[in-house]
């Protein structure tokens, strides 16, 4: 069976179901078209992308130990976010490379993700000591400085990260790193360096200032809603249900009072309307006895102007006694009537004090009701007041809430190295995927 079609062959039983790849001619082709097939068809975070670096012929010879291939799948598992898998690819990767540039920096990088920050540092001395130098007459290729440039913002990434946000974390550890670091570069390259490690720590301030700020803020927002102000309308409210129930007391009090003022006058109107009833059957009575008084006494004066009657004289005596007894009973009428005048005064001053005190009811009354409007309105202008408290006090939690999320959010970026440092992905696919071709 001829190479090309044998080596095909186990390609395609190796990967079935899963890789659809091309013939090659070239030497050795399996491991190279499958770590080509792992960038392009596995270089997503969907389900099926990430079935492809986990396949289990990847674990079989011959693509178990190639270069190529381990390269690959480290690298398209950090793409996908499984580091802990990556890591031990690119582990292995290092046992056949442990100078390699980019598998160093990609486990120095999960490492200080992961916190690991000792592991970290002994790498980046490692990854300090592969750099490339070039004599000092000479410099290097392009790519080369360019690779060196790279790693080297990267490490000063990494030590700002360690002696800021990582809080001087190992921190003797890290100085001696720098150090030896430091040694190994040019003038140029120290540069580089330490300005990518100010960058950090730059950022490191800014966020944590920011934070700290939302913090205050929350504090203040927090304390704000705290503030006792419905202590205050509370004892505002209970000055105005006593408020309210004095008044209601009060009104209760004239109501009553007026009603016995009312009553008062109502019996002594009948007790007066008794006596005027009285009195005017009184009258009724002195005249019927007046009229027959006199008719008596015209009687008696002409039976004494008669002179041929004997019983003048003693009709005379009769008539004087008589207009003695009219007298009186004139005196007597005079007397009721006067009474019947006197009561019937009282009355029209009872009559005017019913009116005056009728009016003064309605006054009252209609004072009364003002009163209780204005505690009304008082006692809704409190509820409203209350509620808009409660409202305020539920909004400064809210904000102070969000605002305290905002903080801890940033602090958690603030610590986070991925904040300081993102992977170049897409650099070393694209490296990989040349040396591939």
């Amino acid at each position: 069976m001829p190479r090309s079609i044998l080596l095909t062959h186990v390609l395609i039983t190796l990967l079935a179901g899963f890789l659809t790849i091309g013939v090659s001619h070239a030497a050795d082709p399996v491991p190279a078209e499958v770590a080509k097939k792992l960038l392009q068809d596995g270089w997503a975070k969907t389900e099926a992308a990430r079935k492809f670096p986990t396949y289990p012929s990847l674990d079989q010879p011959p693509l178990k130990d190639d270069s190529f291939v381990l390269e690959a799948r480290w690298l398209v598992l950090m793409f996908q976010g499984r580091d802990n898998l990556a890591l031990d690819k690119v582990k292995a990767f290092l046992v056949k490379h442990p100078t390699s540039l980019d598998a160093l920096h990609a486990e120095i990088w999960m490492r200080m993700k992961a916190d690991d920050y000792n592991t970290a540092i002994e790498l980046a001395q490692n990854l300090g000591k592969a750099l490339p130098q070039s004599k000092p007459d000479e410099k290097l290729p392009p790519a080369e400085a360019a690779a060196v440039e790279d790693v080297l913002i990267f490490l000063g990434h990494v030590a700002g990260f360690l002696e800021g946000p990582a809080n001087k974390a190992n921190d003797s550890q890290r100085q001696k790193f720098e150090n030896e670091l430091l040694a190994r570069l040019s003038s140029d390259q120290k540069g580089i360096f330490r300005d990518a490690k100010q960058d950090v720590l730059s950022q490191f301030n800014r966020l944590h200032e920011a934070a700290g700020g939302l913090e205050q803020g929350a504090k203040a927002k927090a304390a704000a809603a705290k503030q006792d102000k419905k202590a205050e309308l509370g004892k505002q409210a209970d000055d105005l249900a006593k408020a309210k129930a004095k008044a209601d007391a009060d009104a209760q009090k004239a109501t009553a009072e007026q009603q016995k003022k009312t009553d008062d006058l109502k019996q002594k109107g009948a007790r007066l309307l008794q006596e005027w009833q009285r009195l005017q059957n009184d009258r009724q009575l002195a005249q019927n006895l007046i009229k027959t008084q006199e008719d008596q006494i015209k009687q008696l004066n002409q039976q004494a102007a008669d002179p041929k009657n004997p019983q003048a004289q003693n009709a005379r005596i009769s008539a004087n006694s008589a207009q003695n007894q009219l007298n009186t009973l004139n005196a007597k009428l005079n007397y009721i009537t006067g009474e019947i005048f006197r009561v019937e005064a009282a009355h029209r001053e009872l009559e005017q004090q019913g009116f005056i005190g009728q009016l003064q009811g309605q006054s009252q009354g209609q004072a009364q009701m003002a009163g209780q409007k204005a505690l009304d309105n008082k006692a809704k202008a409190l509820a409203n007041e209350q509620r808009r408290i409660d409202e305020d006090r539920a909004k400064q939690d809210s904000q102070a809430q969000a605002l305290a999320r905002k903080a801890a959010n940033l602090n958690a970026e603030a610590l986070a190295f991925t904040t300081y440092d993102l992977f170049p992905f897409d650099n070393m696919r694209r490296k990989l995927l040349q040396k591939l071709k």
